[in-house]
């Protein structure tokens, strides 16, 4: 039995969502909130259902989420914490979709006429690509290369939506 495709509306709507958050991610600093954002719109599935009876079940705060039983006392508690994408290089490079290629650099985009040494840049994207390259400049590399790494996954969800 195969899976029925996604329909089309979800997945320009998914891309959307990426886009947004890419856009967020150039603006911003390191943000707990908006690395929770991320965490929910890559990983929908593994985010858990708020239900809490008598104090006990899963609990959020502005990190994350963490989970409150009768029985379990143990440190640390489960919790579910993002990854610090906006904050390190390596966490951000669990970002970039398999098969693409990335670029960092510290002066600003490409088709600048000349340095911007107050912003990084990071491309993502397919090795021959044709379409337009999916850039970002932020204030450090690992926001630049988040918000490029969203961009890709949204033009990749809206491939697979038009293939």
């Amino acid at each position: 039995m195969t899976a029925s495709p996604t329909p089309i509306a979800d997945v320009l709507e998914k891309a959307a969502e990426l886009e947004a958050l890419a856009d967020r991610v150039d603006a911003s600093g390191p943000d707990v909130c908006l690395a929770k954002d991320i965490f929910r719109a890559i990983h929908p599935d593994k985010v858990p259902h708020s239900v809490v009876l008598q104090g006990y079940g899963w609990h959020e705060d502005s990190a994350g989420w963490w989970l409150q039983t009768g029985e379990d006392q143990r440190e640390p508690r489960k919790t579910i914490y993002p990854p610090n994408w906006l904050g390190s290089l390596d966490a951000a490079l669990m970002l970039v979709p398999e098969g693409m290629i990335w670029m960092l650099t510290n002066s600003g985009l490409q088709h600048a006429t000349k340095p911007d040494f107050s912003k990084a840049s990071a491309v993502v994207d397919h090795w021959q690509s044709t379409s337009p390259m999916r850039e970002s400049a932020a204030a450090t590399p690992a926001l630049a290369l988040t918000a490029a790494a969203l961009r890709s996954a949204a033009a990749l969800a809206r491939e697979k939506g038009n293939g």
